[in-house]
């Protein structure tokens, strides 16, 4: 339905107020996103430049005794280590500043309906449904730390679930939660402490699904301190768990 204050879907009504608010944050983060790019760009670029002098310096060097201009002294190599060692320290630096760990500000529920459709062979090879409730909910979260969080709250529910079950996937706009539901073995409270606390896999957990590490939840308890989120796990024995991820 479309009139002159509202836009209507069929699972929201948006007024055009929230819709220019919406804009405003979309185009506020396209922004960060092109200086982080900038900020990106520049510093490979530097590494590049500095990587490239002692290159050119082994390469004459190379040159130099293919064409047997140079005789193999001992000094030569010396030189050539040292030069390498140069290099070999800058590789770090790659790591210090990795795009895609950059955090923006976007849609996870995009990225959630994408990565559902990704695996859903996966879910069907052990006759598991996933049932999406997706609404648009705006977080300041890097494209890496989006792929692990979802990437571990789903498998961990895939891992821990019965066949022929359910798992949904819901993010709230409104109370800026995403839920993750199954219909697995559940845990106890005693679990749920201990998972909290660090890498944990019950006895149940183990007899269950053999090839588990115990460390999901503990890189989604990361990532959630990380975007000081907060994190609260429901279970019943038996009957499932609940995972909730509250924005903030």
């Amino acid at each position: 339905r479309l009139d002159l204050n509202h836009i209507e879907t069929e699972s929201s009504v948006f007024s055009y107020k929230e819709i220019k608010q919406l804009h405003v944050q979309l185009m506020n983060s396209q922004i960060q996103r092109e200086k982080q790019r900038s900020v990106y760009e520049s510093h490979i670029k530097s590494i590049a430049h500095d990587i490239k002098t002692p290159l050119s310096v082994i390469r004459i060097y190379a040159d130099s005794l293919v064409n047997e201009k140079l005789n193999p002294t001992k000094e030569v190599f010396l030189d050539i280590q040292v030069e390498t060692v140069k290099i070999m320290n800058l590789i770090p630096k790659f790591i210090e500043l990795d795009y895609v760990e950059i955090p923006y500000l976007q849609n996870i529920s995009l990225f959630i309906n994408k990565y559902a459709h990704k695996y859903k062979e996966i879910f069907e090879s052990k006759q598991i449904s996933i049932t999406l409730e997706l609404e648009t909910l705006l977080v300041n979260i890097s494209d890496k730390d989006l792929e692990r969080l979802i990437e571990h709250l789903l498998f961990n529910a895939f891992y821990y679930s019965n066949p022929q079950s359910n798992i949904t996937i819901s993010v709230q706009n409104k109370t800026r939660r995403l839920v993750v539901s199954d219909e697995g073995i559940g845990m106890t409270s005693e679990t749920i402490i201990n998972i909290l606390k660090g890498p944990y896999r019950s006895e149940e957990a183990m007899k269950f699904n053999e090839k588990g590490s115990g460390l999901g939840l503990q890189f989604v308890k990361d990532i959630v301190r990380k975007l000081e989120a907060n994190l609260q796990i429901d279970s019943v024995v038996g009957h499932g768990s609940k995972i909730s991820i509250q924005f903030s």
